[in-house]
């Protein structure tokens, strides 16, 4: 009995351990990603309350853009870093779903470097595992708000 009680304990802890590891990391690259706009002279929005997107500038250049979204099940954020030449170097996707909605509740977090080709993924039972994938369709999303981002206005 002893032991079967903290067995129990034991897996309620793992489980725990297992839910909060990928909003952990969810955490510390929103972190970044904040950390590294900081120093934005301004930042704009496509004024739209449902999904968001906000550009963050300086100097007249797009140093940041954030878009987000919010599925019925979930949540999916897609951050890109900027280069002072406004090339993208750097991209994060948080996928957070948690209503099985969504083909099953699951959160995900995808780090991609454009210029490799290379993608690291984090979730509750993979941390940072690398692979290599054609990145270039994550790149059309920045592609088409870079031309309407002059249009919108500051937050």
């Amino acid at each position: 009995m002893k032991y079967t009680i903290s067995f129990k304990v034991l897996l309620f802890f793992i489980a725990l351990l297992s839910i909060f590891q990928c909003s952990y990391y969810g955490s510390k690259f929103e972190k970044e990603f904040d950390e590294f706009v900081s120093d934005s002279d301004k930042t704009v929005t496509n004024g739209d309350l449902l999904h968001p997107v906000y550009a963050y500038v300086k100097n007249g250049k797009i140093k940041g853009l954030e878009i987000n979204n919010a599925p019925e099940c979930g949540r999916y954020t897609k951050r890109y870093f900027l280069s002072e030449n406004e090339e993208v170097f750097k991209i994060i996707i948080e996928k957070d779903f948690y209503n099985e909605n969504c083909g099953g509740a699951f959160d995900s977090i995808y780090v991609i470097n454009p210029a490799r080709n290379e993608i690291v993924t984090y979730t509750k039972f993979m941390v940072g595992k690398k692979f290599t994938k054609n990145t270039s369709a994550e790149l059309k999303d920045f592609d088409r708000y870079k031309k309407e981002i002059h249009n919108w206005k500051r937050k």
